[in-house]
């Protein structure tokens, strides 16, 4: 889930009318500066400001191959995040898609592997929401 905030009522911040706001569930991984973690208010979740070079889209990974990965959890650091030894794990999705749907901070490196497994991409598909999906209305 992502909410785009374009006048700063759901995340009660001063914003770019331009850029707005985001919220999104809390991943370690999209911990970057320009986003701070929420208390028991925001639900837990991140809290982003918007900018040219700081937005939260949605990044869907499917059509992986080979097909040993199928349901494994999938580990992602980055961000703030320096610690090799912990990641977060998304699963697997079945039923809107065959695959993981997971937010993403923009223009941010993110590192990704499977916890448990020495196997890796062959081939995938990566779909990137982009701002013209995106209404203001």
């Amino acid at each position: 889930q992502i909410f785009w905030d374009l006048d700063g009522t759901l995340t009660d911040q001063a914003v770019d009318p331009q850029h707005g706001a985001y919220a999104t569930p809390y991943w370690r991984f999209n911990d970057v500066p320009g986003c701070q973690r929420q208390g028991v208010l925001g639900d837990n979740g991140l809290f982003c400001l918007g900018s040219d070079s700081l937005s939260v889209r949605r990044l869907q990974i499917d059509e992986v191959e080979p097909r040993e990965l199928d349901f494994k959890e999938l580990h992602l650091r980055g961000g703030r995040q320096r610690d090799t030894t912990h990641s977060d794990g998304i699963l697997m999705r079945h039923e809107e898609f065959f695959g993981w749907a997971i937010p993403v901070v923009t223009h941010r490196w993110v590192e990704s592997g499977f916890f448990g497994s020495l196997t890796d991409w062959r081939k995938m598909k990566l779909r990137y929401s982009e701002v013209g999906y995106v209404s203001r209305s």
